[in-house]
C-alpha cells in the first residue's frame, strides 16, 4: 500500500517578502516596458495597449500584492520549487 507524506503548506516570512518584492519588480518592469513599447506600437493601438497595461495588468498585480498581506495568504501560497 502506498503512503504519502502530506506536509502543511506554510511559507516563511522570508519567502513571502521575496514574493512581494518579485511582484513589485514585475510592476516596475511592466512600467518600464510600457515606455519603450509605446514608441513602437502603431498609433491606432496605443489606446488599447495603454488601457490593457494600466487598467488590467497592473491592477491584477497590485491586488495580488495586497492579498499577500492577508493573514491566510501563507496557506494558499505555492511553496517554492527550489
Amino acid at each position: 500500500m502506498l503512503k504519502f507524506l502530506v506536509k502543511s503548506n506554510s511559507t516563511s516570512t522570508r519567502e513571502i517578502l521575496t514574493l512581494r518584492l518579485s511582484i513589485l519588480l514585475g510592476c516596475v518592469l511592466i512600467a518600464l516596458f510600457m515606455i519603450g513599447d509605446l514608441q513602437m506600437v502603431l498609433e491606432t493601438l496605443v489606446d488599447a495597449y495603454f488601457n490593457n497595461r494600466v487598467f488590467i495588468q497592473l491592477p491584477i498585480l497590485f491586488i495580488l500584492l495586497a492579498f499577500s498581506f492577508h493573514r491566510r495568504f501563507s496557506q494558499f501560497a505555492q511553496p517554492p520549487s527550489c
